[in-house]
């Protein structure tokens, strides 16, 4: 791994190499030494992807092996589209195996989203959802209730139509 701006112990550097190779979080912990089993080495590997020098280290190193092996956004799509377009008799490999390498490779270089995505407000608070949907109708002019009350008519039609029968 070449030299980072962040300094990780030994155990971390192997969980980022191996991580980035593979793709697999919970594996990577578990080879690099973290819980002695899956299920431990995975919680430990939740919590080493929320350090903020691990993630640096694994965008830097994600960012060699994408220079190192080529395989930019534009080189993958390209190969989704070659693969898409050979008949699978012409295929050496097993299609298969050949669209999880492309799928893997796609992942590692971001195209993909990651297995968890958090949404949050400014300052990384909760989003704040107005939930007021109240209307006053009496402010409203005639052309605007005469169009009200087509709408609120026509989704009473849908309703209706749609509705199971009772039994």
């Amino acid at each position: 791994m070449a030299k980072t701006n962040v300094a990780l112990d030994p155990r971390e550097r192997r969980f980022v190499e191996l991580y980035c190779e593979t793709g697999k979080k919970a594996q990577a912990a578990l080879v690099a030494g973290y819980g002695g089993n899956l299920n431990s080495a995975s919680v430990q590997a939740d919590r080493l992807c929320k350090r903020k020098r691990v993630i640096d280290a694994i965008d830097e190193r994600m960012a060699q092996l994408i220079a190192l092996y080529d395989m930019g956004p534009d080189r993958i799509k390209r190969e989704v589209a070659a693969v898409a377009s050979v008949p699978l008799s012409q295929i050496e490999l097993k299609g298969s195996d050949k669209i999880k390498a492309l799928e893997l490779m796609a992942k590692l270089s971001r195209m993909m989203p990651g297995d968890k995505v958090e949404v949050s407000g400014p300052g990384g608070g909760p989003i704040e959802v107005n939930a007021n949907h109240r209307m006053d109708i009496a402010a409203l002019g005639d052309d605007e209730r005469a169009a009200l009350k087509q709408v609120l008519l026509a989704l009473k039609a849908k309703q209706i139509e749609h509705e199971p029968p009772r039994s």
